[in-house]
């Protein structure tokens, strides 16, 4: 498993996040996602109409736009999650890209 660290930031308030990933893939990643004190086991992949992530124990799942933009999958899983968790989840899609 690899493991992988980046920083995260909102406001004034920083923390960093941590990536293992679990199952490396072209179309489907399994990885355990940390940061601020909350852990997320997630699926992120392609599909025929683009990408998705997918948090199986919460229920939860969403659209994504390219793995590297920001500004959108901010806005598909902020619908979600408070902006801390959204930062730290947003950042560290970005790094499987």
């Amino acid at each position: 498993m690899r493991m992988l660290e980046f920083a995260c930031a909102v406001g004034h308030r920083s923390w960093t996040g941590k990536i293992e990933i679990m199952h490396p893939g072209d179309d489907l990643w399994e990885l355990v996602v940390t940061g601020d004190g909350n852990r997320f086991h997630l699926l992120v992949g392609n599909y025929a109409y683009g990408s998705f992530l997918c948090i199986p124990r919460l229920g939860i799942s969403c659209e994504l736009a390219s793995l590297c933009d920001l500004f959108w999958n901010r806005e598909s899983i902020g619908r979600h999650f408070n902006s801390f968790d959204t930062e730290t989840l947003v950042l560290a899609i970005s790094k499987l890209a």
